[in-house]
């Protein structure tokens, strides 16, 4: 099974992890193709 792991770095790190040289909009568009942007968005003092 499949486990998702999120490593002790900001969302956008998490997002990127294992990228380099990604840029804002693709780590907001990776979010909303993988359906979280909204929930990301709703989240109290959260930033990518």
């Amino acid at each position: 099974s499949q486990e998702p792991i999120l490593f002790d770095l900001t969302i956008a790190e998490n997002i990127a992890y294992g990228l380099e040289d990604v840029s804002m909009t693709d780590i907001i568009d990776a979010a909303k193709k993988a359906n979280i942007h909204q929930f990301i968005e709703q989240l109290p003092d959260v930033k990518y």
